[in-house]
């Protein structure tokens, strides 16, 4: 295992043990069989699933999903709802599985400063909201910003946060 993703296994761990890992919000997404739940990858949508501290994936005609390495052994699934934006933050473990470590929304747009890594959601209320990350370089290092896929026609985003 490269010393780079057992640093960043080493600091993600801290992060949940130490309480920073992100609430769930309310399960306003149910899990059904549709065209976005088919094209995520099963064992992802099992991952996320499981993970008692996340909501279930989002999945339904108004789902777009876009699947991004994010480097340090990480990838992110980014999700525009009309319910907003999602992120699931992942790794993968010993055996090659995914294991979600993060889950970013409205409520909840970016991790803690001090989870180690820059992951957050900006204009999450916009049509057409940004992710911006950050899991290697030091000073002076840019974040990198990758848009979400806008949703398809006739679906409209709801905003406003309960």
């Amino acid at each position: 295992m490269s010393r780079r993703r057992n640093t960043l296994r080493i600091t993600l761990a801290s992060a949940a043990v130490a309480g920073v890992v992100l609430a769930p919000v309310s399960s306003a997404f149910a899990a059904s069989h549709t065209p976005a739940a088919a094209s995520a990858k099963p064992s992802v949508a099992r991952a996320a699933k499981a993970h008692k501290d996340f909501p279930p994936v989002p999945s339904g005609k108004c789902v777009y999903k876009k699947s991004l390495s994010i480097g340090a052994g990480a990838s992110a699934d980014l999700y525009n709802t009309t319910g907003g934006p999602q992120v699931f933050l992942m790794t993968t473990d010993e055996r090659g599985r995914p294991e979600v470590f993060g889950h970013l929304d409205r409520k909840h747009p970016s991790l803690p400063k001090n989870a180690g890594i820059i992951a957050k959601i900006v204009n999450a209320g916009s049509a057409q909201p940004k992710f911006v990350f950050q899991t290697q370089g030091g000073p002076g290092s840019h974040p990198e910003t990758v848009l979400f896929r806008k949703l398809p026609k006739g679906c409209v985003a709801v905003h406003h946060v309960k």
